[in-house]
């Protein structure tokens, strides 16, 4: 049989993508025809893995594949070049993307870029215009936005672009409108009025005043401090930096500077004559004056003068006007002075000497104005220059005072009175021998001669007292007068002082009754009236004291009679005593408190001895709620011994004593025995509570099981015997149950020995 003809071989290989793409990541897909079996080569060197129908290339070379059937048979395909290259990035950059339309330039910086190989490029801006070139430049006829575009090319053909919008912005419009552009330079203020206009965008304005000031308003106010020409700009500017601008001139007049002076602006009534002399000036231009005198005379004149035919205060006025209407006044107060009325009062014209005393009170007047004064008073010696005056001569006489009156214009006049001054009598009173008066009785008191006699007592007139002599009874400061036949009084040349002893009043209390402590005697008594005094204690007790309080110790206790004896020195006459009985008591003896058991951080009521309007204070006060009453509450965490000082009522000190211990918990504590020998140590089996408020029954048994003893008392305890017989020497045993501080039940139960 002969062989079979083996088929031929699919060489053939496809492309499926062109064999040239852009973009480093670009591939290019190849297929080859049917067989068994693939390799792929590139460059004439086999790929590695590539032995499937299709193949991606991903970078540039030749290609071919080389197939197979199952009976070994290999061909392969044609070679076929394949270019992967870079594709350009197109970029550029701009100048400025806003532009005014006024002198419009746009400069394009090329920024494209390709990893290999070369590029062209072509511009497009928008308007219908393009330019070859690797950077672009224009300048647009026309304002708007326009869409600028950048082509790149590669050498192989790949191309990419980019886009960027530039504008060509407008320019604004600039105009204002002033309120009114010449202006008086007193109360200007102009209003400007802003009429710019923009097609496209927003505007910022910026005005210059002429005078270096500016503004950034829309639309200002604004008042200048001087006169003359300014020049007013406004510039406007876009968002996009377009600006114009314009001017407008205004003026600003000035106003009349006022001024004038006058020769005197204080006068007399009597042939005053003012000359007023304008001093005013103006910058530019000319004025016109019109004087307003105050008391309806108008003058046009320059510098006019004028009179007034009545005194008072007048205001002159000068209005100036410029020739453009500007105004200003100014005015200044003139003063015709009157004549002064010279005229005073005097408080009597007839005085007696040794109480004379002249008051002058000065009633001049005078309209307006200030005055000086002069006064003469006629003795060729005394002078004054106060408004109100007094005097005093030397001998009685009759005299004419005079008082000139002058006011600052020299107006003068005078006034005049006569004056008469009588003599004075004068006296004293003869002192007596003794000036102390003692209760019920009186001194006599005897003034020197004179024709009629009054006497007083501290001042105040005694009635029916008109006598050279006087029974003084008061004590006080004692005067009389003397009286002459020109009815002139004299107070006598000295006084009498007198005093008087009272009966006192003797009383006396004490701060304690306590034997064998010192108890203060204070001194009540009132003596004011009675001074100076002596006092005389005696204390029942045969000891006596002569102190003002003294303090004194009463060593027994029992009944006292306390007196005490006020006698005047003075008037030992008047001695007045008084008696107290005194209970004196003997003190309470210290005592130490059987310790008291507490329970750490929980309250325990603490009892010390309570008196009856007792003073308390514990010391220290540790853990006490309160350290001045008989019970506080304690509670502490650790063991405190208090010392506790007590006044009773009879002011007799205490200090006891008192041990708190502190246990940690709620218990009932024994002793593992206890010896009843009366040594006062350890004689009872006693519980020991602690945090227990009652103890319900704490009983005791032999070993027999006997009751032997049983309670239910805190503080109670076995004395080791019963029904009167004592019992041996043995261990007991023993139950006790409490109720504690919490209201629960503690019960405990051991042994104790009994020693003898």
């Amino acid at each position: 049989m002969g062989s079979a003809v083996a088929a031929p071989l699919d060489t053939s290989l496809v492309l499926i993508d062109p064999p040239l793409v852009c973009g480093l990541n670009a591939t290019v897909r190849m297929q080859a025809g049917i067989a068994t079996a693939y390799q792929w080569f590139k460059d004439g060197a086999p790929i590695a893995g590539a032995v499937s129908r299709n193949y991606s290339a991903l970078v540039s070379g030749i290609y071919r594949v080389r197939v197979s059937d199952n009976n070994g048979n290999l061909d392969s395909s044609r070679n076929v070049q394949i270019l992967i290259v870079p594709k350009p990035v197109a970029g550029f950059v701009t100048n400025a993307v806003l532009q005014c339309f006024t002198g419009n330039y746009f400069s394009f910086s090329n920024t494209s870029s390709i990893s290999s190989g070369s590029m062209s490029y072509t511009w497009y801006y928008g308007d219908g215009s393009f330019q070859i070139a690797t950077n672009g430049a224009k300048t647009y006829a026309n304002t708007g936005s326009y869409s600028v575009k950048l082509v790149a090319t590669s050498n192989f053909g790949c191309v990419d672009s980019i886009t960027q919008v530039v504008s060509v912005n407008a320019p604004p419009s600039i105009g204002f409108t002033v309120n009114n552009n010449a202006q008086c330079l007193n109360g200007n203020e102009f209003f400007f009025t802003n009429q710019s206009t923009v097609p496209v965008g927003s505007l910022l304005y910026r005005w210059e005043f002429g005078n270096g000031t500016s503004s950034t308003s829309i639309n200002p106010a604004y008042s200048y401090a001087q006169a003359g020409t300014f020049v007013v700009k406004l510039v406007g500017t876009t968002n996009a930096g377009c600006r114009d601008s314009v001017t407008q001139t205004i003026t600003v007049h000035p106003k009349p500077q006022l001024a004038f002076s006058v020769n005197n602006n204080e006068q007399c009534s009597r042939g005053n004559y003012f000359q007023f002399t304008n001093n005013s000036t103006i910058q530019t231009g000319s004025t016109q004056y019109e004087w307003n005198f105050g008391n309806g005379i108008i003058s046009a004149a320059t510098s006019p003068a004028h009179s007034y035919l009545n005194p008072g205060s007048y205001t002159v006025s000068l209005l100036g006007t410029s020739n453009n209407g500007c105004s200003d006044s100014i005015r200044s107060t003139v003063t015709v002075r009157p004549s002064p009325i010279s005229l005073f009062t005097v408080n009597a014209t007839t005085q007696c000497f040794n109480e004379h005393r002249y008051v002058f009170t000065n009633t001049s007047t005078l309209s307006s104005g200030t005055m000086q004064y002069f006064w003469e008073f006629g003795d060729g010696v005394g002078t004054a220059t106060s408004t109100n005056t007094v005097y005093q001569y030397t001998v009685p006489g009759t005299y004419r005072v005079t008082l000139r009156t002058t006011t600052a214009f020299n107006c003068t006049a005078d006034y005049s009175m006569n004056l008469f001054l009588n003599p004075s009598p004068s006296g004293s009173i003869i002192r007596p021998a003794d000036t102390t008066i003692c209760e019920g009785q009186f001194i006599q008191l005897q003034a020197t001669p004179a024709p009629f006699y009054q006497w007083f007592l501290n001042g105040i007139v005694i009635a029916g007292a008109n006598g050279a002599t006087y029974n003084a009874t008061q004590p006080g400061v004692y005067t009389v007068k003397f009286i002459n036949t020109y009815n002139c009084e004299t107070m006598s040349s000295n006084s009498v002082t007198l005093t008087k002893v009272f009966v006192p009043t003797a009383d006396f209390s004490i701060d304690r009754s306590c034997a064998n402590h010192p108890i203060t005697f204070t001194n009540l008594s009132f003596v004011s009236n009675s001074l100076p005094v002596t006092y005389l204690w005696n204390f029942g007790d045969s000891t006596t004291s002569t102190l003002f309080s003294p303090s004194h110790t009463y060593l027994n206790a029992g009944n006292y009679q306390v007196r005490l004896t006020v006698r005047p020195t003075l008037c030992p006459q008047l001695a007045v005593s008084v008696i107290k009985p005194l209970l004196i008591q003997q003190g309470p003896v210290n005592l130490r408190y059987p310790p008291v058991n507490a329970v750490s951080a929980r309250d325990l009521q603490l009892q010390a001895r309570a008196f009856s309007n007792g003073v308390y204070q514990w010391s220290p006060a540790t853990g006490l709620s309160n350290a001045t009453i008989s019970n506080p509450v304690f509670n502490h965490t650790s063991q405190q011994e208090y010392i506790i000082s007590i006044r009773n009522a009879a002011g007799c000190p205490i200090v006891d004593t008192l041990l708190v211990r502190m246990f940690p918990a709620k218990e009932i504590y024994l002793p593992d025995y206890f010896t009843p020998n009366n040594d006062g140590k350890n004689d009872r089996l006693i519980p020991l509570l602690v945090g227990i408020t009652s103890l319900k029954s704490f009983r005791v048994w032999n070993r027999w099981g006997l009751l032997v003893y049983q309670t239910n008392k805190i503080g109670e305890g076995w004395d080791g015997t019963c029904r009167g017989t004592k019992q041996p020497m043995e261990t007991y045993f023993w139950i006790a149950e409490g109720l504690d501080i919490d209201g629960k039940v503690i019960q405990r139960n051991g042994s104790s020995v009994l020693v003898r």
